[in-house]
């Protein structure tokens, strides 16, 4: 099964910056996509590891989101992260975004 038939959540586009923190290096990255479960990035380089662990910051539509994740996959350029640790402010946050976005 491929990874977009096991995805549970929907994915909205986006386009925004994210401070992604792993093994004590900071990674500025481009959030392509997100959802409740998790994010793709955009990574020029492999600057993460598969099943890396890392922390990761951006903003959406205001809202300041902070979570917990793992690498899951790298997919031409892009990096699949799952989140693993997400507060329930930031959950509710992404939940408005994603229905936000869908109705505009």
């Amino acid at each position: 099964m491929r990874d977009d038939e096991r995805r549970s959540a929907a994915r909205i586009t986006t386009r925004t910056l994210a401070c992604v923190n792993s093994k004590g290096d900071a990674h500025l990255l481009e959030v392509v996509n997100v959802s409740v479960g998790g994010c793709r990035l955009r990574c020029s380089e492999r600057c993460l590891e598969l099943g890396e662990r890392v922390e990761l910051e951006f903003e959406l539509d205001g809202a300041s989101i902070t979570a917990t994740g793992e690498v899951v996959n790298f997919v031409d350029g892009d990096v699949g992260i799952k989140f693993l640790e997400i507060g329930p402010d930031e959950l509710m946050a992404l939940e408005l975004y994603g229905s936000s976005s869908f109705w505009s």
